[in-house]
């Protein structure tokens, strides 16, 4: 299987150098999940869908590695020649993989934060809430005075535009579902045959987020911009903001 997990284009755009093991997971997480959306687009597509996009990567990686006018403009001229289901295709193609790619990234993080936070023990994160209230205990501030300024606090939450706005709530819940998938193959300690339908469980996620549509064909309604929102509060703020 080549489609996109041979040396990908894109590997990780983490804040901080990843440990050797954190990187080797991250590669794989990246090979697991590119192998099986080209399963996905072979058996969905065929062979010819999957040939195609496998050739635009390839093109792009070498175009990449070696950058050559003429060789962009030979892309350029190939793209230009395939009819619109075929570039429907490649956008759908690549917009699924870096969708996974950023998830697979994310586990990263996740899974650094979590060695870093093993290996500092008993010390915080340098970046955590935990580390800034010590700084400033040493610096002689109390307790008191920070509980005082922050009564005095005016604090006003904004919701800003991001692009996950834009996703149909179907394709949230199918990345949710796949990290999910993601955190149990990490996390639990599986039997062989435990870890297999594990594996396939994430490749139906994985499948039904290439079957789905990745945007909306139409204006939302006020009542789903106020669900999605609702959505937000709910799954996030509820949980997240009580306990920071």
């Amino acid at each position: 299987m080549e489609l996109l997990t041979q040396d990908p284009i894109a590997t990780g755009s983490t804040d901080e150098p990843l440990d050797a093991a954190v990187q080797q997971a991250l590669s794989a997480d990246i090979h697991l999940l590119g192998d099986m959306l080209g399963a996905a687009i072979r058996r969905l597509a065929g062979e010819h869908a999957f040939a195609l996009v496998e050739s635009i990567r390839s093109a792009a990686k070498k175009l990449r590695a070696q950058p050559s006018l003429e060789e962009a403009r030979r892309l350029r001229d190939g793209l230009a020649t395939l009819d619109l289901p075929s570039l429907r295709t490649l956008v759908r193609a690549f917009s699924v993989y870096f969708d996974l790619l950023n998830l697979a990234e994310q586990q990263a993080r996740v899974r650094s934060n979590r060695l870093r936070t093993l290996q500092m023990a008993p010390q915080p994160l340098a970046e955590s809430p935990e580390a800034a209230l010590r700084q400033l205990r040493a610096r002689g501030i109390s307790a008191q005075q920070v509980a005082d300024l922050l009564q005095r606090a005016l604090v006003c939450p904004v919701f800003t535009a991001h692009p996950s706005e834009a996703r149909r709530r179907t394709i949230l819940e199918k990345l949710m579902a796949v990290s999910a998938q993601l955190d149990r193959l990490e996390y639990s300690n599986l039997l062989p045959r435990e870890r297999e339908t594990t594996v396939a469980a994430m490749a139906e996620e994985v499948e039904t987020f290439w079957l789905s549509d990745t945007v909306r064909v139409s204006r939302p309604t006020v009542l789903q911009e106020v669900e999605q929102a609702l959505d937000v509060v709910e799954s996030t703020l509820v949980n997240v903001v009580p306990r920071f």
